[in-house]
């Protein structure tokens, strides 16, 4: 079968949407969910390699087409083959954790408070990750606050009638779109510094410096859409939780009244 881009790419948010709520499932048992996590994880590895590749492609192009280089460039990925194997050892270990999940009906035993609490640790590892990138600057700090924001995102999918906070989803899910576009920018960068990219060294040094003023200007958007997303402390953000849960089935809930 011929493997696309886009099936690559949505096979992986797949996998990533399934290890989100499996961290939403605290009143399962801990071996349970571990093992599940690392079948998913697994799978997801397995589609990287391929991903990686299709990233490259069209970063470069990107990278080209801003810097109006009058370039050719050649189409960059993994040997048909490794792609194919990726897909079908994915394939198979997708499976295996799908079989692993439980019945619709055993999401009846999630309280909200083990949501809310399952949410407000991934959103405070995620500013505690954010606040380590932006004193290191090392890339793979930013990677990994792009993998809780993106968890952090796909939770408040699972729970949208539960919890309906829109607006906040939208945010992080911009957050995570800035940051994926961070990593694409890095890996670009990580392949022209390796040769892996056969253009020639004027060629390369020129990309470089687009790449640089592509990622200083991203990471500019990034802070204003994270000061939106995760300023607060993640207590403060347990309660805005609870707060519009009360709110969708109660109704407003009421400033308290002032003390004269």
């Amino acid at each position: 079968l011929r493997i696309r881009p886009i099936d690559v790419h949505q096979s992986r948010v797949s996998v990533k949407r399934c290890r989100a709520l499996v961290k939403l499932m605290l009143h399962e048992p801990t071996a349970s969910t571990s093992a599940l996590d690392r079948t998913l994880r697994d799978a997801n590895r397995a589609l990287s390699a391929g991903r990686d590749a299709h990233v490259l492609n069209d970063t470069l192009r990107l990278l080209i087409q801003r810097g109006k280089l009058e370039l050719k460039l050649k189409r960059f990925s993994h040997p048909p083959e490794e792609l194919k194997n990726a897909a079908v050892a994915a394939q198979v270990q997708l499976e295996a954790a799908l079989a692993l999940l439980p019945s619709a009906t055993a999401l009846a035993g999630l309280s909200v408070a083990d949501a809310i609490e399952a949410m407000r640790q991934v959103y405070r590892a995620a500013c505690q990750r954010w606040r380590r990138a932006e004193k290191s600057g090392h890339d793979e700090d930013y990677h990994d606050v792009r993998k809780d924001t993106k968890a952090l995102a796909y939770q408040l999918e699972w729970l949208v009638e539960l919890l309906p906070l829109a607006e906040l989803r939208d945010e992080l899910i911009e957050l995570g779109k800035l940051l994926g576009r961070d990593h694409d920018l890095v890996l670009a960068r990580v392949q022209m510094d390796a040769g892996a990219v056969p253009l020639p060294i004027e060629s390369l040094a020129a990309l470089d410096q687009i790449a640089r003023k592509l990622l200083k200007k991203t990471r500019r958007r990034t802070r204003a859409v994270q000061q939106r997303c995760l300023a607060e402390s993640s207590s403060a953000f347990a309660l805005r939780l609870q707060n519009a849960l009360l709110e969708s089935l109660l109704g407003p809930v009421p400033a308290p009244t002032p003390v004269v």
